[in-house]
């Protein structure tokens, strides 16, 4: 349980300083808009794709505990999935 703790504590701290960028511009806004905009659109673009990606495996992993997630959006955010062209 202590592992478990420590694992979603640092998960927590580095999902913050990922998105701390984002809250200091939304605090002290700069004179380009459109790339702060942009910027603001892609972290939330980010945080919806890895939501949909944790729940593709949570429902696959709900039906094979043992497997291997490999199918839907998580196969698209997990580089060792990926398929090299």
């Amino acid at each position: 349980m202590a592992r478990k703790a420590s694992t979603w504590a640092f998960v927590a701290l580095f999902d913050t300083l990922l998105f701390s960028p984002v809250l200091f511009h939304l605090m002290n806004p700069t004179s380009a808009p459109v790339l702060a905009n942009f910027g603001v659109a892609l972290a939330w673009l980010g945080l919806v794709l890895e939501s949909a990606a944790d729940n593709t495996k949570a429902a696959l992993k709900a039906k094979r505990p043992n497997a291997f997630c490999d199918v839907g959006v998580y196969m698209m955010c997990v580089p060792e999935t990926q398929t090299i062209v």
